[in-house]
């Protein structure tokens, strides 16, 4: 999806570290990206964040701004609206029971704009996505949770690098 960025940069994908514990907040991962881009690269990078990333990446701007020469948030905002909330939170439910498929499903379903093939991408793209689903839901119901009491709203005008 990025690929066009690697001509003119070295592209990082970064994923939350595995075994989050129970409460893990999305300031908390901002921070553990902090430590880890401060031991790496010992000062400030280009910061893109998506989906959830981009939710880590607004703590991240806020906190760590020493650490970022430049920001993009994409697919992200300061909070979650209702029907992402409540389709997140019926993921969280699925990943419970191990049903891997029918929660990508919900999480898909918030992206993709109603139209006469929706619902075959949607099937497609969450069969694949559960082909590589974790055994333990653990993380993703962590990350999820995080997610729903995810309100940077008020903390915005906090972010001061371009």
């Amino acid at each position: 999806m990025y690929r066009f960025l690697e001509e003119d940069y070295t592209v990082y994908l970064v994923v939350r570290r595995p075994g989050l514990p129970h409460g893990f907040s999305m300031k908390d991962m901002s921070d553990d990206y902090a430590a880890t881009i401060r031991e790496e690269f010992g000062g400030p990078i280009d910061l893109m964040g998506s989906s959830t990333g981009g939710l880590i990446a607004l703590h991240f701007a806020a906190d760590h701004p020493d650490l970022v020469r430049r920001l993009v948030i994409h697919s992200a905002a300061h909070a979650l609206g209702e029907m992402s909330k409540k389709a997140q939170m019926d993921a969280a439910h699925h990943a419970r029971q191990s049903k891997w498929r029918a929660a990508f499903k919900e999480i898909m379903g918030l992206g993709f704009s109603p139209s006469w093939y929706a619902p075959l991408l949607i099937w497609f793209v969450s069969t694949l996505m559960s082909l590589t689903a974790p055994e333990d839901p653990s993380d993703f119901i962590v990350t999820i949770e995080a997610e729903d009491k995810h309100d940077f709203k008020d903390r915005l005008s906090e972010i001061s690098v371009p």
